[in-house]
């Protein structure tokens, strides 16, 4: 519970509730509104009469109240005073109010020393109610405390309530008065809400409006202005508007017979008190903004006030229905004998529904450590822009004892972010599992004989997890399930290594589980649980995860498009280039330019990674990430400006853990690069000895202060000591450089030699313009505190800060970007059947360690689920991304560009993609079952396959025989027909005769097959008299066996 006071709460005999309507006149919910006004203003505004009075008719803190200060010892809870509570001396009641939030969180009684928590519904009424065992001491008319309108007035006034509003209304004031938002918090905060929430409840009567338009200024008092500009209004208009109120409010009707003065009586008509503790309120706030302001605090980090959110709340998906496989998105796996109700969260079409302003996804991660307790910047969930973002993932739980778990200060950060979304329930919320620092849990998780066991119950534990905190999903971060040894955080490998074989399987396991347990808890709540996860978008890495087929069970992946470069090496680069430009050091030196089988393709860039993940899922179940980060090197030689150059760190032992000499490192790794320290790494690891992790990492906000060559005043809030450190200070001129082929910025300091690779608007616009372009679901932003506003010439003084300048950007863009792609097949040559069988087709086996993936050599599997057997000669068709080159090899090392090859491959893109991108979505691949090579009823065949760039899929497969073509059941598609039984004739080869000379080089396929001992078999040489399957070996066995023949 963070910064708890106590405000008393009135006990009176008399009616101290405004009354309803006359009988004679209907009862309206604008009626309902009004009182429910005035009660939060009753329990507010009795907070100035009630303190507890010293001598010096200051509140005395309640800590000085004997009997009462030692019940509050939590350190964060702030309580400014108690007071006597009329004939409840002996066992007052208190509301504990907190003033993050302005909600009520408790009720103490003083007399026993008790806090009672409290009890609320935030998704309905927001009530709180008062515990059973302090009632009788309560007028009955105050059991209930309405804290803000129920869902159903929402609409009628059209206005917002709740926290964000009314902090920023205290915070403008804060700002205007020359004071930081703490000097003022507890006052103003109690000043503000009665006039805010007066303004937007909308009860003060048409002449006061219209006084309130009087003067030279015009002001509309209605629900449209925020609140932001009707406490502008009054803080220019203390005087003046208070003598305005004061004669509109004595010739008002309603107030007949109210006496205009701070005395609280309550037998007047239903809204004379209302105005006079609005007066009462306006005369507090006037004498506290006339105070001098004291001087102004350094080195605090400051905080744009969050934008508005022009749609809350959405209605149904448009299309939607009773039936649920109309909306489910194509390629997603039904699980079996659940009805998902796909229709609650998707159109008629197939794409997730996120309103009529919200076309694309915006995903904001919120990093729950930034609580600021430890005096840095803190970044909390009413800072959060709700209505810029679809969606908002809590960074991180982890996994412990199998089960999803989190930390003590992640209880505090989801309460406050349910009380968000109680006012923003459009946005959809997930929980993250994993990060880099907490992945170590899925490994022991996802392995092993038991892994299965342990899965089931973890997912189990997440499904009831979302359920208790009112989250609409998961998401999973996995850094990595990759077979690469040596890579994701080192502090795992003793734990990840070992198991590097089995990661891929056992990621599968999970998201298999998860989804269909995600479904069961759907069907059953009445709702639908979102599945993602963040997905590497390095072609590095993603080598060694194999065709990432669990990609199919999750509702959208958020490709990390970002870390392409770092200091884990000494090779200078962008964060996160759009598009490869051909020059990048680190894949030159490692010949991927240059070796022909690459196709000059460049893979460390965002276009190659959405491409590579077009091969498993449609574009819009793909979203882009931003980093709101820097990442940059000092001691840089060559390159322009720094870009590509290279950096190395001059004692290689002092590298970082698992990076060129230092500790964990193996052998041959490269070396580090010297990664920026200081006033240029704010937002720094630490190592193990608890040092700095030089890495030239940033807030964006810090990075435009840079930009701006100022020294901001929060120095020392972000752990700066210029006056110790030189690398603190701001030392030579920094210059911003824009790269329009890569789509890409950095900051030069040429006295430095320091590079820091940024994002700013520039580089929003041009991912934006990508995804509307490319059909992408959206973007993914890590993290949201990295966004920066500011001034219109950032000083020391007043530099930029946190805020909300690219969200804002996104959310301009991607709000009505038009509909992403929602199919699988959009881009592909392929010319998909309505009719499909039960087929499946999958890549498999695929070798594990680094020295097996170059090229990859799996293979591809087709399994036959139709219940009768196919006969050979068929033809079976793919589609793979153009992320790699336009070749694949058989099991003979045979290409696709040569007559003997078994494959055949249509190209989609060929040649290097530097500048253009990768121009199209997909190869199509082609092969032909060789003649009686039969697959039984329920078996696989398997056909070895090569390729020498990461890829998914395969996406659209077709297979062809002698009855037609048919669709795979494995594509998932949507409004595919079942084909039932597939038409074949199968195959007519003879017994094996050993009197027959076969031979392949003068006979066809159809000559040279035969059947014996229930197999079929095809000569591979001239022979003669040599029964199938009696040679020393199958290298030396003349005959290849074409597998059994039923």
């Amino acid at each position: 519970m963070i910064g708890a006071l106590l405000v008393s709460l009135a006990v009176s005999s008399g009616p101290g509730i405004a009354q309803a309507a006359t009988p004679t006149q209907p009862r309206t919910q604008q009626d309902d509104g009004h009182e429910t006004a005035d009660r939060y203003l009753e329990i507010v505004g009795n907070l100035r009469n009630t303190m507890t009075r010293n001598g010096n008719g200051q509140a005395q803190p309640v800590a000085d109240t004997p009997g009462v200060g030692r019940v509050m010892q939590q350190p964060n809870w702030q309580i400014i005073g108690i007071g006597a509570l009329g004939g409840l001396d002996q066992n007052a009641v208190q509301l504990v109010i907190d003033p993050n939030d302005l909600y009520v969180r408790g009720i103490y009684v003083r007399a026993r020393n008790v806090l009672y928590a409290y009890t609320h519904d935030g998704h309905t009424t927001g009530e709180v109610y008062i515990p059973q065992d302090v009632q009788n001491s309560i007028d009955p008319d105050l059991r209930r405390v309405p804290l803000s309108f129920s869902e159903r007035y929402r609409d009628v006034f059209g206005i917002e309530l709740g926290a964000t509003p009314l902090r920023n209304a205290v915070r403008y004031i804060a700002e205007f008065n020359g004071r930081t938002l703490d000097d003022l918090q507890e006052s103003f905060e109690h000043v503000i809400m009665p006039i805010a929430e007066g303004a937007r409840f909308g009860i003060f009567a048409g002449r006061i409006a219209q006084a309130m338009r009087g003067g030279q200024q015009t002001f509309h008092l209605d629900a449209t202005r925020a609140g932001d500009t009707w406490v502008e209004y009054l803080i220019h208009n203390w005087t003046a508007l208070s003598d305005r109120i004061r004669q509109a409010a004595q010739n008002d009707p309603r107030a007949e017979g109210t006496e205009f003065t701070q005395r609280r009586t309550f037998e007047n008509t239903q809204h004379g008190h209302t105005f006079r503790y609005f007066l009462s309120y306006l005369d507090i706030a006037r004498r506290i903004a006339t105070l001098k302001p004291p001087p102004r605090r350094k080195g605090r980090v400051g905080i744009a006030p969050v934008p508005r959110d022009g749609e809350p709340r959405i209605g149904p998906p448009p299309g939607a229905s009773n039936d649920n496989e109309k909306c489910r998105p194509d390629g997603m796996p039904r699980t079996p004998g659940v009805d998902t109700p796909y229709c609650l969260a998707y159109t008629g079409e197939g794409r997730e529904w996120m309103g009529k302003t919200h076309d694309r996804r915006v995903i904001g991660y919120f990093a729950g450590w930034r609580t600021g307790k430890d005096g840095s910047p803190a970044y909390r969930p009413q800072n959060v822009p709700w209505g810029q973002i679809t969606h908002l993932n809590y960074a991180f739980a982890h996994v412990t004892n199998n089960k999803l778990a989190v930390g003590d200060q992640d209880v505090e950060n989801i309460r406050l972010l349910n009380e968000q979304k109680a006012e923003h329930p459009r946005v959809k919320t997930l929980i993250s599992v994993g990060g880099w620092s907490q992945t170590r849990g899925l490994y022991t998780l996802v392995t092993g004989s038991d892994a299965q066991s342990k899965i089931d119950t973890f997912a189990d534990s997440a499904a009831e997890f979302i359920r208790q905190n009112h989250f609409n999903g998961v998401d999973i971060d996995f850094e990595y399930p990759t077979s690469l040894e040596n890579t994701g955080n080192p502090e795992d490998w003793p734990v990840s290594n070992p198991v590097r074989g089995e990661l891929m399987a056992g990621y599968g396991k999970l998201m298999k589980t998860l989804r269909e347990k995600l479904d069961r808890a759907s069907a059953a709540d009445g709702t639908y649980y979102l599945l993602s996860s963040a997905v590497s978008s390095s072609g590095y890495l993603v080598r060694g995860m194999e065709n990432h087929d669990p990609a199919k069970y999750q509702d959208y992946v958020d490709v990390m498009a970002y870390d392409f470069h770092g200091t884990w090496n000494g090779y200078v680069g962008p964060n996160a280039p759009l598009y490869d430009d051909g020059k990048d050091t680190e894949l030159a030196d490692a010949g991927v330019y240059s070796t022909k089988e690459y196709g000059g393709i460049g893979y460390f860039n965002t276009d190659w990674a959405f491409k590579h993940f077009r091969g498993a899922l449609q574009a819009g179940r793909i979203n882009i990430g931003i980093p709101y980060y820097t990442r940059g090197w000092s001691d840089v030689s060559g390159g322009n400006q720094g870009m590509w150059g290279t950096s190395k760190m001059p004692d290689q032992s002092q590298c970082p853990a698992g990076t060129g000499s230092g500790p964990g490192a193996p052998p041959g790794t490269r070396p580090c690069g010297e990664g920026a320290r200081g006033i240029d790494n704010i937002w720094h690891d630490t190592t193990n000895a608890g040092g700095e992790l030089p890495a030239g990492t940033n807030p964006m906000w810090h990075a435009k202060n840079l930009e701006a060559n100022i020294e901001p005043n929060y120095g020392s809030q972000v752990g700066l000591d210029p006056e110790r450190n030189a690398s603190d200070r701001l030392t030579g001129n920094y210059a911003r450089h824009w790269d329009d082929t890569t789509k890409t910025s950095w900051l030069w300091n040429e006295q430095k030699k320091t590079f820091l690779s940024t994002t700013d608007t520039q580089a929003v616009d041009a991912v934006a313009d990508y995804v509307t372009r490319s059909g992408a679901g959206g973007v993914m932003i890590w993290e949201l505190a990295g966004d920066y506003s500011c001034p219109a010439t950032p000083t020391a003084e007043n530099p930029c800060g946190m805020g909300y300048t690219m969200t804002s950007r996104l959310d301009e863009k991607l709000g009505h970007a038009g509909d992403y792609g929602n199919s699988r097949a959009a881009g592909s040559t392929a010319q998909l059947p309505a009719r499909t069988a039960n087929l499946e087709v999958d890549l498999v086996d695929y070798p594990a360690g680094s020295a097996k993936l170059y090229p990859l050599e799996p293979k591809v599997r087709l399994t036959n689920n139709t219940g009768k057997a196919i006969g050979g000669g068929a033809e079976l068709s793919f589609d793979i991304p153009t992320s790699t080159s336009p070749l694949v090899k058989d099991g003979n090392w045979q290409g696709s560009d040569t007559p003997d090859g078994l494959w055949r491959l249509t190209p989609g893109h060929t040649g290097p993609n530097a500048g253009t991108g990768l121009k199209g979505d997909f190869h199509r691949v082609t092969t032909k079952i060789e003649y009686c090579q039969v697959i039984p009823a329920g078996k696989s065949i398997n056909i070895p396959i090569k390729y020498y760039l990461p890829i998914t899929g395969p996406a659209n497969a077709t297979l062809t025989t002698s009855g037609g073509t048919y669709g795979l059941a494995s594509d998932n598609r949507r409004g595919a027909e079942d084909a039932g039984e597939v038409a074949d004739t199968g195959c007519n080869a003879p017994d094996w005769d050993a009197a027959k000379a076969y031979d392949p080089a003068t006979q066809s396929h159809e000559d040279v097959t035969v059947k014996y001992n229930g197999h079929y078999w095809r000569a591979k040489w001239w022979t003669q008299n040599n029964a199938p399957g009696t040679g020393p070996d199958a290298d030396h066995e003349p005959w290849k066996d074409l597998g059994p023949t039923s």
